[in-house]
């Protein structure tokens, strides 16, 4: 079953490398391009971020796969390593609400569950994983140990049953111990959603 996961997970990170190469990509040069024709979507921006800071946004999108686009007044760009291979992380939930995630390719449904945790500054943030979810290094009480010293809430270990499986963007945080955080949720692109095998140490 382990091999399965794997295998399952490789080959869903295999197509979504060529999703963001072969479509994400190219769409997000054709919206530039687009966007560089016209100014009428430059009047809701902040003035502080006109002129050339729009044109490094339009053209970082141009060259980087993004979660959103420049007419949101910053960019949210998908991590990739030298390959051009996604950088993934690993999102324990319960299974009902790693399928809603899923079936909405959004992430708000966390906010409102204890599978969260607020940073100093009051901020709602998901907390996930650089391991995948299987393989004696990923276990339950690890999450639940990390997310209690972020101060998130407590959830037993039989209720990180599910993962969601999610590019890394720069607006992620590095948590130490291989966690990492994110202050947003709203739409995001989740990969795949797969059972946890987990050690239950």
């Amino acid at each position: 079953m382990l091999l399965d996961v794997e295998q399952r997970l490789q080959q869903m990170v295999v197509r979504y490398k060529s999703f963001l190469r072969d479509e994400l990509l190219p769409a997000q040069i054709y919206f530039a391009d687009i966007l560089d024709a016209s100014d009428g979507w430059r009047v809701n921006l902040d003035p502080d971020i006109m002129g050339d800071i729009i044109d490094d946004r339009l053209a970082e999108y141009r060259g980087y796969p993004c979660m959103n686009d420049p007419t949101d007044g910053i960019l949210e760009q998908i991590m990739r390593d030298a390959n051009g291979d996604p950088k993934m992380l690993y999102v324990l939930l319960a299974e009902t609400i790693a399928a809603s995630c899923a079936d909405t390719q959004n992430l708000n449904v966390i906010a409102g569950t204890p599978y969260h945790f607020r940073d100093g500054e009051g901020k709602t943030r998901m907390l996930a994983y650089e391991l995948p979810p299987y393989g004696a290094a990923f276990y339950r009480r690890l999450i639940m140990t990390k997310m209690a010293s972020l101060g998130g809430g407590l959830v037993g270990q039989r209720y990180y049953g599910s993962c969601l499986v999610v590019p890394r963007t720069d607006f992620f945080r590095n948590e130490g111990e291989g966690f990492w955080s994110r202050p947003d949720f709203g739409d995001f692109d989740v990969v795949a959603r797969v059972r946890a095998d987990l050690d239950l140490r």
